[in-house]
């Protein structure tokens, strides 16, 4: 892209597209978009030194500003539907990374998390629906949230069996 007044909105010499994975992570497509990047720039070089690559301009319609992500911007809010968290859980890793406030427990990062075709039973947003080897399962706003890697606080990320050994989630649930 070519420099001019404003903010990535001069014309462009070389684009490439590519689709964002199903389950891949900011992390994941960051490493994959540093090696797309790197193979564009050496495919528009030559031409940007002979001086005949010829800039496409961008259509200013299609601008968006996006905002600085912060550190509270992980807090996920389980009135959300399944689907939203998820993503919002792949979008955060690895920073800031996606969290919840357990009552009783405290903050509880999610590292990693699927949505499952299984009931919620009218359980509300933030109930602990089940608590299983395969990941703690978690009412939303419309579906089921299951956490398979998850990281207590001063502790190291672990699949959902191994927080389970160590941690009971009796009575507990997340705080919408």
């Amino acid at each position: 892209m070519q420099m001019d007044e404003g903010l990535d909105t001069g014309p462009v010499h070389l684009m490439r597209s590519t689709q964002i994975g199903g389950h891949e992570t900011a992390g994941e497509l960051h490493d994959r978009l540093a090696g797309l990047a790197a193979a564009a720039l050496d495919a528009a070089l030559p031409g940007l030194l002979a001086g005949t690559s010829e800039p496409v301009p961008q259509r200013a319609e299609f601008a968006t500003v996006a905002p600085k992500i912060a550190k509270g911007d992980g807090m996920l809010d389980w009135r959300a539907p399944a689907v939203e968290l998820e993503r919002r859980v792949r979008a955060f890793n690895p920073w800031p990374v996606a969290e919840g406030m357990l009552d009783p427990g405290g903050r509880l990062r999610v590292w990693d998390a699927v949505v499952v075709e299984a009931p919620a039973s009218g359980a509300r947003p933030g109930a602990i629906v089940a608590a299983t080897r395969n990941g703690i399962d978690v009412a939303t706003g419309d579906g089921v949230l299951r956490l398979t890697k998850v990281q207590p606080p001063s502790a190291r990320v672990m699949d959902a069996a191994a927080y389970l050994a160590a941690h009971s989630l009796n009575g507990a649930a997340f705080v919408a």
